[in-house]
């Protein structure tokens, strides 16, 4: 439990470094408002979304709608960083550190084009597959009943 301690007080601590080079503690980061933290990263959003071909505002939706763009987070399901990327998923888009705020938002625009390429461009469909998996989508998408884990999707086999 001391390890885990040290750990989390270490990264509260650590300075982040941003896209810009703009260096700035997570302690300060935090105290910034919402719009603040939002402005710090939409230069790199509208940067990558550009050169990766996606449209920015659904780069900037996942990573408000995912952290309120806070890239230390961890979800109690383990996804992580600023895009909150799950483990198997950073790795389909060679994200090897998803608290990276320019590594992970590229990773997301990467993982934004596979989900529109896959959903035909509908938009519910890109953020409904980016926040549930691709398997959740399809499930609704066909009127299947899929089984993940314990849990089944579309129990009812329900089509959208």
């Amino acid at each position: 439990m001391g390890a885990i301690l040290t750990i989390i007080f270490w990264l509260a601590v650590q300075p982040i470094i941003f896209g810009q080079g703009n260096l700035i503690t997570r302690a300060q980061f935090a105290r910034l408002s919402l719009n603040q933290r939002a402005q710090v990263f939409e230069s790199t959003i509208l940067r990558i979304a550009l050169e990766e071909q996606v449209d920015p505002h659904l780069l900037w939706t996942i990573g408000f709608l995912e952290t309120r763009f806070r890239p230390w987070l961890r979800s109690p399901v383990g996804a992580e960083g600023l895009m909150q990327f799950m483990p198997a998923t950073a790795a389909r888009f060679n994200l090897v550190n998803p608290y990276q705020p320019e590594p992970a938002i590229r990773a997301a625009a990467r993982y934004v084009r596979f989900l529109s390429n896959r959903f035909g461009g509908r938009i519910d469909s890109i953020l409904a597959g980016y926040n549930a998996g691709e398997g959740a989508v399809d499930a609704f998408l066909w009127g299947k009943s899929v089984r993940s884990g314990k849990k089944i999707i579309n129990q009812r086999g329900i089509k959208t």
